[in-house]
């Protein structure tokens, strides 16, 4: 996975760009995509880029 940081889109459906670099997709926020269970892990181990 890789973190992108704050999603500055608009009309954006997730607070951060997220993607799964082994399928090359951006996670969409949906729990079939696992992006709250990504962000989880995310935050507990780099809580300050999260902030």
């Amino acid at each position: 996975m890789l973190f992108e940081g704050r999603n500055h889109d608009a009309g954006a459906t997730t607070e951060f760009l997220i993607t799964d670099t082994n399928d090359n997709v951006v996670l969409d926020g949906s729990n079939a995509s696992g992006y709250d269970y990504t962000l989880e892990q995310f935050e507990a181990l780099c809580p300050n880029r999260v902030k």
